[in-house]
């Protein structure tokens, strides 16, 4: 079976540069193989459909910004990426999408840090994209959490919430 992915030309390195290293560890992490295909596509080719849908979302997720030791969990079932792209929710202007950006982030990245906290993920915010990784229930959590953001609600509306909302542990 076969699956491709593509993946920012900036990221490429990091799956493929440095001899391939972590290309390799992907390919022995999840029984398959990688191949660079073009500038920014990856083929991945495996013989475990489960697994090769596990590749290409830790393909994905690297791509996005997350490094392989926060995306090597989601070979646990219980583990997803989730990838919002902002200019579907908040339209093309760049000077939305910068505002919004800097609201998910807050100063010194106070905004970011407190729900990755509260939800127990990882978020990267890249390019027009925001990437959160993490324990189903969290995942879900932390996306209505930036929804919320994205609505241009207050910040308290977002902490009230995010203090009563319920994570499962890993």
């Amino acid at each position: 079976m076969i699956e491709s992915q593509r993946i920012p030309k900036e990221r490429v390195k990091v799956i493929f540069g440095q001899n391939g290293f972590i290309k390799k560890k992907i390919e022995k992490f999840l029984n398959c193989r990688l191949t660079l295909l073009e500038e920014n596509f990856v083929q991945i080719e495996g013989e475990d459909s489960l697994d090769l849908w596990k590749a290409r979302m830790v393909v994905e997720g690297i791509g996005r910004g997350f490094e392989f030791k926060e995306v090597s969990c989601l070979k646990n079932d219980e583990y997803m990426l989730r990838v919002i792209h902002l200019p579907e929710v908040l339209g093309k202007r760049e000077s939305t999408l910068k505002r919004f950006k800097g609201r998910l982030i807050g100063t010194q990245g106070k905004i970011k840090k407190e729900i990755e906290e509260k939800t127990k993920t990882k978020i990267v915010i890249s390019g027009k994209t925001v990437s959160i990784v993490g324990i189903g229930s969290g995942v879900h959590t932390a996306e209505h959490a930036i929804e919320l953001i994205l609505k241009g609600k207050k910040f308290g509306t977002l902490f009230r919430y995010l203090q009563n909302a319920k994570v499962d542990e890993e």
